[in-house]
């Protein structure tokens, strides 16, 4: 296996690249979780409601 040391950044404009892909990444996670955990809760909800109203939908 080849495993390639990490090379040092050669001024801040390299640096702000690698902070921008890194600070995009984590955005797109959290906004992934938000999308999901909104989902799950419509579901849960929708559960509820159906459950409440005597109603066996899916």
């Amino acid at each position: 296996m080849d495993i390639h040391k990490p090379k040092p950044w050669h001024g801040l404009r390299e640096f702000l690249k690698e902070y921008v892909i890194i600070v995009v990444g984590v955005l797109t996670a959290l906004g992934a979780q938000q999308v999901a955990e909104a989902l799950h809760g419509r579901h849960v909800v929708h559960e509820a409601e159906a459950k409440s109203l005597g109603t066996n939908e899916p």
